[in-house]
C-alpha cells in the first residue's frame, strides 16, 4: 500500500465519525509507536560504552531497554481531541530501576574530574528515522479505514 501523503490520509478521515476516527488514529498510534519502542530497546541493548563499570555496561542498558513503554491517550484538554502517542521509559516496571540512570548515557555526565560524553540512543534514533515512523503511522491509518476489521497482528504484516 502507498499513502501518498497527509492530505488523502486527512480526507478519508473527515469522512468518518468522530469515534470511528479517534479509534483508527489510536489503533495507528499504536502499530507505529511498538516498532518504535522494539527499535529504541535494541537500540538501548546495543550502546557502546567506554566505562569499564559493570552497572554502566549492563544494568543501566538492559533495564533501560526493558522499561521502554507505550502510551497511546487522547487529549482531553483543548478542543481538538486529538490522539497522541509515546514511548518512554517507565521506571516501575519489574526489576527497571537502574534505568533511572539512562540520563547518564542519554546525555552526558562529569565523571570525576573528567566529561563522559552522551551516547544519545534515543535522540540519534529519532533523527535517523522519524519520518519512518510517520510513513508508518499514516499507512497504518490507511489500512484501518480500508479494513476496520483488521488485527494489530495483521496490520504489522503490512506494515
Amino acid at each position: 500500500m502507498k499513502v501518498a501523503g497527509v492530505k488523502e490520509v486527512e480526507k478519508a478521515l473527515e469522512a468518518l465519525t468522530f469515534r470511528q476516527r479517534q479509534n483508527i488514529e489510536r489503533k495507528a498510534a499504536r502499530a507505529s509507536m511498538a516498532a518504535l519502542k522494539r527499535a529504541l530497546a535494541k537500540e538501548w541493548r546495543g550502546v557502546g560504552v567506554d566505562e569499564p563499570s559493570k552497572p554502566t555496561k549492563h544494568s543501566i542498558r538492559k533495564a533501560a531497554a526493558k522499561a521502554e513503554t507505550v502510551k497511546v491517550g487522547t487529549r482531553r484538554r483543548g478542543t481538538d481531541g486529538g490522539v497522541y502517542g509515546r514511548v518512554f521509559l517507565n521506571y516501575k516496571k519489574k526489576n527497571a530501576q537502574p534505568a533511572r540512570m539512562a540520563h547518564f548515557l542519554e546525555r552526558g555526565h562529569k565523571a570525576g574530574s573528567s566529561f563522559v560524553a552522551a551516547k544519545a540512543p534515543t535522540a540519534k534514533h529519532f533523527a535517523r528515522s522519524s519520518g519512518k515512523y510517520r510513513d508508518m503511522y499514516m499507512k497504518a491509518v490507511m489500512l484501518w479505514i480500508t479494513s476496520p476489521k483488521m488485527t494489530q497482528k495483521q496490520a504489522r504484516g503490512l506494515l
